[in-house]
């Protein structure tokens, strides 16, 4: 990685944004809970946690959610 920004700008609801990534890439947001990323066409879940920053998220390791998961109960 060396530090190219693909995308900085405040993004409003319903706004997609579809990159090409590479091996490397990592994600910033201001709101984690106001993105939700997906893999392939398959959901990842949010991003983060509501209201909070994220910094440095590697891409690498975002893995779509599976239906067990889906389907599980949320406490």
């Amino acid at each position: 990685p060396d530090g190219t920004v693909f995308l900085s700008r405040t993004l409003q609801p319903g706004d997609v944004y579809r990159p090409d990534p590479s091996p490397g890439w990592t994600l910033h947001a201001r709101d984690g809970g106001a993105f939700e990323v997906y893999v392939n066409g398959t959901s990842a879940g949010l991003l983060g946690i509501a209201g909070t920053p994220v910094l440095g998220r590697q891409i690498d390791a975002i893995q779509p959610i599976t239906q067990a998961q889906a389907e599980a109960p949320r406490s």
